[in-house]
C-alpha cells in the first residue's frame, strides 16, 4: 500500500523535466545571457530619454504635453513610452519603490528585452527545433544594440518585443490576426519606421490567411488612426518634430544601414541569412523578406545620430532567428558554409560588443559629475538656450530653447539639417534666453574686450561646434548681448561654453580661471569657426 501511495504522489506532482523538454533550455539561458549583457550595459542612458521623462513630469503636474510648461510640442516621437515614466510620476509607485522615471523606464526596457530574446529563442525552437534555437539565442546574446538599447531609456526593448509578437502572429502554424494587429499597432506609437517591417509580415499572412490578415490590417490602422488623430487634435500636425529636425537623408540612411549591418552580422552574417532564407521555406522567405523592408525603410528614415544602431535593433530577432535557421539546416555542400557564416556574425558582434561596453558604461560618469554640476549652475536662469536639453533640462528644470529643434516647433521647421538649422534671429530675440549653452569639440577660445569694476568682460572668439551653435555664436545680435561666464569640461573632446546676458552678468557669474587654449583637433579643424575681434 505504502509503495501505492508513493506512485499516486508522483502522478500528481508536477513533472519539471517534462516542462523544460516542454520549454527548452535554450529560450531560458538566452535570456539570461540578454539579462546579463544588459546589466553590463546598465549605466548607459541616452540624453534623449530624459526628455521624455520631463514630458512625464509636466504631463502629471498639469503643465500640459511640452517640454516647457505652458508650451504644447511634439517632441515624443513615442508617445506609448509615457506610460512608465507616468505610471511613476502619477502614483505612489515611485516614493514606495524608490525609484524615479528613468529608472522606471530603463528597468522596463531591460524587461522587455529579455522576454523578446526568451520568446524568440522559443518560437525558433517550435518552428526549426533546438539547434536553431540555439543558435538564435547565441547571436542574440552578443548583440551590442539589444544590450546597450534595452537600458538606454528609450522605447527600443518594448519594441524588439512587439516585433517578435507580430512575428509569431503572422508566421505560426496557427497565425493570429488579433495578435499580429495589435502589436502593429502599438509598433506605431512606438517607431513609425516599423510600417515598412509590418506590411512585410500582413503580406506573408495574406498568402496563407488572407481573412486573419484582414483583421490584422483593421486593427492595425485603427491603431496608425488614432495616433494620427492624437497628433492632429494636440498639435495640428500628423507627424512628429523630429520628422522635421531631422530631415531624411538617404546617403546617410545607407550608410547608417551599412555600419549597422557589419557591426550587427559582420556583414557576412546578413548575406548568409538572406541568401538562403529567400531559397528556404515559407516562413524563412517572408522573414527575410521582412528584414529587407526594415533595413530599407531605416535608410530612407535617414538613420540616426544616436550609437549602436538602435533603430535596427527590433528586427534582430528576426536576423539572428533566420540566420540561426539557415546555419543548422540545409544539406551538402552548403551546410559547413552557412555554419562558418554564423560563427563570423557572432565573433564580429561579440568583438563589437567587447569594444562598446566600456564606452557605452563610461557615457555614465560626466554625467553624474560634471553634468550635475553644469545642471545646477543652470538653476540659476530662467530661459537657457541649448542642444543638450535632455539631461540638463531635466535636471535643472528651467525653461530650455531646443536648439537641436526636437522639442520647439519652430525651430524644427525652420532650414537646414539635423543641428544645422537656420534659425531665425527674431525668434531668439523673442524668446531672450538669459544663457545660451555652447558645446564645443575642443577648448573655446576666448577674449577680454574690457575691464571692469565688476571684473573682466569676455567673449567667445572660436568655437568647434555643431553648425547650428556657430551660427548662434557668430551673430552679431549674440556678440552684442552675451559674454561668457565660463567653460566647463565636460567629457574628452567634449566642452560646455556658458553665454549670458552682458547687462545681467557679475563677477560671481564668471569663472574666467576656466578658459584656456587649446590645440586645434582633427574634427575642430574641420568645423572650428573663428568669430574675430
Amino acid at each position: 500500500m505504502k509503495h501505492t501511495g508513493t506512485a499516486a504522489n508522483h502522478r500528481d506532482r508536477p513533472d519539471r523535466r517534462s516542462f523544460v523538454r516542454k520549454v527548452g533550455f535554450a529560450p531560458a539561458w538566452s535570456a539570461l545571457a540578454t539579462l546579463a549583457a544588459c546589466g553590463l550595459a546598465w549605466p548607459f542612458v541616452v540624453d534623449d530619454a530624459f526628455i521624455i521623462a520631463r514630458y512625464a513630469r509636466h504631463i502629471a503636474q498639469g503643465a500640459g504635453y511640452g517640454m516647457n510648461p505652458g508650451q504644447a510640442s511634439d517632441g515624443v516621437t513615442a508617445p506609448l513610452w509615457l506610460v512608465p515614466a507616468l505610471l511613476v510620476e502619477m502614483m505612489p509607485v515611485g516614493p514606495i519603490l524608490s525609484i524615479d522615471a528613468m529608472t522606471a523606464m530603463k528597468a522596463v526596457g531591460l524587461g522587455c528585452a529579455v522576454i523578446a530574446t526568451g520568446a524568440a529563442v522559443y518560437t525558433m525552437r517550435g518552428w526549426h527545433g533546438p539547434r536553431a534555437a540555439w543558435a538564435t539565442g547565441a547571436i542574440l546574446a552578443v548583440q551590442t544594440s539589444v544590450a546597450a538599447w534595452g537600458v538606454a531609456g528609450l522605447e527600443t526593448g518594448a519594441a524588439i518585443l512587439l516585433v517578435v509578437a507580430a512575428m509569431r502572429g503572422a508566421l505560426s502554424d496557427a497565425p493570429s490576426g488579433g495578435s499580429l494587429g495589435v502589436s502593429l499597432a502599438a509598433l506605431a506609437w512606438l517607431r513609425p519606421e516599423s510600417l515598412a517591417l509590418g506590411a512585410a509580415l500582413v503580406v506573408a499572412m495574406s498568402l496563407r490567411h488572407r481573412s486573419s490578415a484582414m483583421r490584422a490590417v483593421v486593427i492595425w490602422m485603427a491603431g496608425v488612426a488614432a495616433l494620427v488623430a492624437f497628433r492632429l487634435a494636440m498639435f495640428g500636425n500628423a507627424l512628429p518634430l523630429s520628422f522635421y529636425a531631422k530631415p531624411a537623408d538617404l546617403v546617410e540612411g545607407t550608410s547608417y544601414v551599412v555600419r549597422g549591418v557589419f557591426a550587427t552580422s559582420g556583414g557576412v552574417g546578413l548575406v548568409a541569412a538572406l541568401v538562403w532564407g529567400l531559397r528556404g521555406c515559407f516562413r524563412q522567405r517572408a522573414m527575410a523578406w521582412a528584414l529587407i523592408a526594415h533595413l530599407a525603410a531605416v535608410a530612407f528614415a535617414g538613420g540616426d545620430w544616436m550609437p549602436s544602431f538602435r533603430l535596427l535593433a527590433p528586427a534582430l530577432p528576426i536576423y539572428a532567428g533566420l540566420l540561426g535557421a539557415v546555419a543548422v539546416g540545409g544539406s551538402r555542400p552548403f551546410s559547413r558554409l552557412r555554419f562558418v557564416c554564423m560563427v563570423v556574425a557572432v565573433f564580429v558582434s561579440a568583438t563589437d560588443f567587447a569594444l562598446q561596453l566600456p564606452r557605452i558604461r563610461a557615457t555614465a560618469e560626466p554625467r553624474r559629475v560634471a553634468g550635475a554640476q553644469l545642471a545646477a549652475r543652470l538653476q540659476r536662469y530662467s530661459t537657457v538656450a541649448m542642444v543638450d536639453v535632455g539631461f540638463l533640462g531635466w535636471k535643472s528644470g528651467v525653461e530650455v530653447v531646443d536648439l537641436a529643434g526636437l522639442t520647439d516647433p519652430v525651430i524644427a521647421r525652420a532650414k537646414g539639417g539635423y543641428l544645422a538649422k537656420q534659425i531665425p534671429v527674431g525668434y531668439m530675440e523673442q524668446r531672450a534666453p538669459d544663457a545660451i549653452l555652447l558645446h564645443s569639440a575642443e577648448v573655446p577660445s576666448i577674449e577680454t574686450v574690457a575691464e571692469t569694476r565688476a571684473g573682466k568682460v569676455t567673449r567667445l572668439r572660436s568655437l568647434a561646434g555643431f553648425p547650428v551653435e556657430r551660427q548662434i555664436a557668430s551673430w552679431p545680435w549674440t556678440r552684442r548681448h552675451y559674454i561668457v561666464a565660463g567653460v566647463y569640461p565636460y567629457a574628452p573632446g567634449y566642452y560646455y561654453v556658458l553665454l549670458t546676458r552682458a547687462e545681467a552678468t557679475s563677477d560671481a557669474d564668471t569663472d574666467s580661471e576656466s578658459h584656456a587654449e587649446s590645440p586645434k583637433s582633427a574634427f575642430a579643424a574641420r568645423c572650428r569657426l573663428d568669430l574675430g575681434a
